[in-house]
Formats: C-alpha cells, structure tokens, sequence
C-alpha cells in the first residue's frame, strides 16, 4: 500500500490495521489449506498403490486403508486442522510399511538381475554400442598466435 496510490493517509492506516487483524486468520487458513492439500495427496497417492500392488495386498490391509482413507477425506470437509493431520499420519502409518514391502520385493527381484551381462548370451551387444555411439576419439594441440 502506497501513499502514491491515490489513497488517503487515513485508508491507508485503515487497510493496514485490517491486514494485521486478519493475519492470524490468514494463518489458520492458509494451515488448513495445505493440511488439507498433503491429505488429498496422501488418499489419492494411497488408493493407487493399493491398485497397483493388487495381490501383495491383503484384505485386512485394504480395508484398513480404505477406512482410513474414508475417515481422511470426512475429515477434509470439515475446519479442525489438528483432527486432518491425525487422520493423515494414521493412513501414512498403514499405507508405509505396504508400499515398503512391496518396494522391498521389487528390490529383491531385481537384485537377481543386477549381475546381468550383455555378452553372456553370445552377443557382442556391448561392444556394437561403443561404436554405434558417435564418438570420436582425437587428439588436438592448442595454437596461441601471438602475432597480432
């Protein structure tokens, strides 16, 4: 707010004393706002890695994360921001140890093929790569000419 704005000193102590009235409110807002952000995230993030991972699922871990993705999103439509967090790091403390057993067998499995090797199958795979790839080898000398 500027004085130069065509308003009069009086507005703009006014509008001032209104901004810092209204700066708590603004917090909280703004609070509940990305509470409400993360747990929208979190549901949508949740409900597709239940999808995804399909059968490494168990029943009785769906229907917990879908109870508390239920309870998560009653909870968005209301203004209680502490009650949004709860129910937020409730569902992470459900879905974690999921996708992390899940993360965990895709570890596992891929470890087997860490060891892979192009050229064990009687191809020289690796070796056409290196001259396929456009590079050039040189050598280059740089000329300082001094004479000017």
């Amino acid at each position: 707010i500027k004085a130069n704005s065509g308003l009069s000193d009086a507005e703009i102590e006014a509008m001032i004393k209104d901004a810092e009235a209204n700066a708590e409110e603004d917090r909280k807002f703004e609070e509940l706002a990305k509470a409400r952000n993360e747990a929208d995230a979190l549901v949508s993030s949740s409900q597709k890695a239940v999808k995804d991972l399909g059968e490494q699922v168990t029943a009785d871990e769906k229907t917990a994360v879908e109870t508390a993705v239920a309870e998560l999103e009653a909870s968005t439509k209301e203004n209680d921001v502490d009650d949004i967090k709860a129910k937020t790091e409730a569902l992470q403390n459900i879905i974690m140890p999921i996708t992390q057993r899940a993360y965990e067998a895709a570890q596992g499995a891929a470890g087997g093929a860490e060891g892979f090797d192009p050229n064990a199958f009687g191809g020289d795979a690796g070796q056409q790569q290196k001259a396929d790839d456009g590079v050039v080898d040189a050598e280059f000398t740089e000329v300082k000419d001094d004479k000017k």
